[in-house]
């Protein structure tokens, strides 16, 4: 059930320590402001109400949903879409959000509604792209138990690997992939497992260990490392010409 949910979770989209409920919110997390302040025009409220009305009837669905796979990843996934909407609009408080992300973590389901509303800011899903925004909920997330906190890992290293809401650090890309890796993240063992192999970014190479983890990554549901690992053993790249193992990872 929880490799069924991680792998619909990847498939709908596409991965910080905080020092408490208490910090100052920076980008993407907007304080509240106070009551004087928050007067809107009434076309305004009136949209405002309108996406609290969405969020409470896609609430109300999750909840008749969570016995029901696909469908409750499906409606949890709408949540959290409506949820970065209300935090680009500032019609709900990170705060509230992350009571919910905490709702839905203690269920058990692996669920993590903060690395999914990073991977919606981060690419733009609905919402205008926020890579700053993005960085902070995958750091929120990576401090959270769960199946998910790979993919929160996985894609903070990317982020810093490209520089992207981030500075460029390839130290801290390799670190953070690293111990996505230990959380058994697939993309995160291809990743590393190509890098064994081919020698590249600051790695010698090493079969041994590149090939352990690119057959873990394959039957984690890892399709680059499947074919990966075909090419290379039918080409005879790194390891010794295989046919018959180069159409077991075809397959």
């Amino acid at each position: 059930m929880m490799k069924k949910i991680v792998s619909l979770w990847a498939a709908s989209f596409a991965f910080f320590f905080l020092s408490g409920c208490d910090r100052a919110p920076s980008s993407g997390e907007k304080q509240a402001a106070p009551s004087a302040e928050r007067e809107k025009p009434s076309a305004v409220r009136k949209e405002a109400e309108i996406w609290r009305e969405r969020l409470d009837a896609a609430v109300a669905s999750a909840g008749r949903e969570k016995e029901n796979g696909s469908e409750h990843v499906k409606a949890l996934n709408d949540v959290a879409a409506l949820y970065a909407e209300g935090l680009q609009n500032d019609w709900v408080h990170p705060l509230d959000v992350r009571s919910w992300c905490d709702s839905v973590a203690e269920t058990g389901s692996g669920y993590s509604g903060e690395t999914v509303i990073g991977v919606m800011f981060l690419y733009g899903t609905g919402i205008k792209r926020d890579a700053v925004a993005a960085r902070e909920w995958f750091e929120y997330g990576i401090g959270r138990p769960g199946t998910q906190r790979g993919n929160a890992l996985y894609m903070l290293g990317m982020m810093y690997f490209k520089g992207d809401g981030a500075d460029q650090d390839l130290n801290k890309a390799l670190g953070l992939w690293r111990k996505a890796a230990d959380e058994e993240h697939p993309a995160a063992m291809g990743l590393l497992g190509r890098a064994y192999m081919e020698g590249k970014m600051g790695f010698e190479k090493d079969a041994a260990s590149g090939l352990a983890l690119l057959e873990k990554a394959a039957n984690g549901g890892n399709t680059p490392s499947s074919v990966y690992l075909g090419n290379i053993y039918a080409k005879g790249q790194g390891v010794e010409r295989d046919m018959e193992r180069a159409m077991k990872w075809y397959e």
